[in-house]
């Protein structure tokens, strides 16, 4: 079942702190987050396919592996459970619901607003990409190594052109409707039997975080 938008973010926001804390933190806050997109019944082939560009991102740090092992090592688990864990809260909950949250957590209008319009102007890109990405495809862009590098930068020169331009319209559609840097607010949060197994991996991965924060030293 999906969970409360809170509780989403609360076993997000622990596994960051687990990741931050140290290697071995990291890797408790990769298999947090796993089991929670497990409990939560997330489809894996979706989540598969955002989380395979960002894995391989964070594999051509491997290639300064072995200039300095221990440093690069630890900043690139580091950073790939960070990231995985908000890949993962994204895939559990709706974005809009996460920035309700936290504006119940008192986050300013001005931050709510740069938050709104961030993520309305990241599902335009998104859509953007996969129209620019499927005309390449289907014009053969993609089909020969050769016309790899050149497909690659006419999608990026699009997606960059484009990005541009929709941020300013995504702001000025927004204040002509009247947005003040306040969405609709969630219902009032309580404990429930059924997000049972998300409270428990909220409670593990705090625990790690705590006793890894206390005993690491880089």
């Amino acid at each position: 079942m999906k969970p409360d938008a809170r509780t989403a973010l609360l076993v997000s926001l622990l596994g960051v702190a687990a990741a931050l804390a140290s290697p071995r933190g990291a890797l408790v806050a990769l298999g947090a987050v796993f089991l929670e997109a497990l409990v939560a019944r997330v489809a894996w082939r979706a989540l598969a396919l955002r989380l395979v560009p960002l894995a391989s991102g964070f594999a051509l740090l491997l290639v300064l592996l072995p200039l300095a092992p221990g440093p690069v090592l630890d900043v690139s688990l580091k950073g790939l459970a960070v990231a995985v864990a908000g890949v993962v809260l994204g895939a559990i909950v709706s974005w809009i619901d996460v920035v309700a949250a936290l504006q119940g957590l008192g986050m300013p209008p001005a931050a709510v607003a740069f938050l709104v319009i961030l993520g309305r102007h990241a599902e335009g890109v998104a859509a953007e990409a996969r129209q620019a990405h499927l005309a390449l495809a289907t014009r053969g862009g993609f089909d020969r190594l050769s016309s790899l590098g050149r497909s690659s930068a006419i999608l990026v020169a699009r997606l960059l052109d484009r990005a541009l331009h929709r941020a300013d319209h995504v702001a000025w559609a927004l204040e002509l409707r009247g947005f003040q840097g306040r969405v609709a607010g969630l219902p009032r949060w309580r404990l429930r039997l059924s997000e049972a197994p998300f409270y428990a991996i909220a409670l593990g991965t705090a625990a790690v975080a705590i006793r890894e924060a206390g005993r690491w030293r880089p």
